[in-house]
C-alpha cells in the first residue's frame, strides 16, 4: 500500500511540473501556489505603478 501511495504521489508531482511548464508558471494541481503568484504580481505592479 505504501508503494501505491508514493506512486500517486510521483504523478501527481510530474503532473504538476508539466502544468507548470506548460503554463508559463502557473500550478496546475495546487491552488495556493496560484494565490502565491497572483499576489506577488499584484504587489509588483502596484510598486511599478508608483
Amino acid at each position: 500500500m505504501r508503494s501505491f501511495a508514493i506512486a500517486l504521489a510521483f504523478l501527481a508531482g510530474y503532473i504538476d511540473v508539466l502544468g507548470f511548464l506548460t503554463t508559463s508558471g502557473f500550478f496546475v494541481s495546487f491552488m495556493s501556489g496560484n494565490s502565491t503568484r497572483l499576489a506577488v504580481g499584484a504587489l509588483q505592479r502596484r510598486e511599478a505603478m508608483l
